[in-house]
């Protein structure tokens, strides 16, 4: 019989009038930010200041153009760094929101994997003991889900 008890999770339940707009809304980002164009950044750049420093290394710049922005004029807009500057943040920001977006999507969709194992499982088995003669038409290879822990109803 089963040996493992699975706790009902109410929260699994997606609606597809829920669905639909969730999957709109990601296409509408994609149109946004496109997956197939990856923006490239200048690679020479890249190691002249250390990781933890990248921040305040920006920001000090910053500040050094803004106090001497006369002997910048007509060479470089301090402005432009700036704007990308505040562009990195607004991409950190939505990296993160999506990063814990897909975190619980993930763990939704993993929970409802389990529930469905488990409950496939459970039919097998009901079916295997009421019809002795059950032959299941499953296409899994045989003894492919026996070593999964079983569910114990409860």
């Amino acid at each position: 019989m089963y040996s493992e008890s699975l706790s009902y999770n109410p929260d699994l339940h997606i609606d597809p009038g829920t669905k639909k707009p969730i999957l709109g809304l990601l296409n509408s980002l994609l149109s946004v930010v496109p997956v197939g164009q990856k923006p490239e950044a200048d690679p020479t750049g890249q190691d002249s200041v250390p990781d933890e420093g990248k921040d305040g290394y920006i920001e000090e710049a910053l500040l050094n153009a803004r106090e001497h922005a006369e002997l910048l004029k007509g060479i470089i807009d301090p402005g432009e760094l700036e704007r990308y500057y505040r562009y990195l943040k607004d991409y950190r920001e939505i990296s993160l929101h999506m990063t814990q977006l897909l975190e619980a999507v993930n763990s939704y969709r993993d929970t409802a994997y389990e529930f469905s194992i488990k409950l496939a499982e459970l039919l097998e088995e009901h079916l295997e003991m009421i019809s002795p003669g059950f032959k299941s038409a499953l296409r899994v290879k045989p003894g492919h889900l026996d070593d999964q822990p079983r569910l114990r109803v409860v």
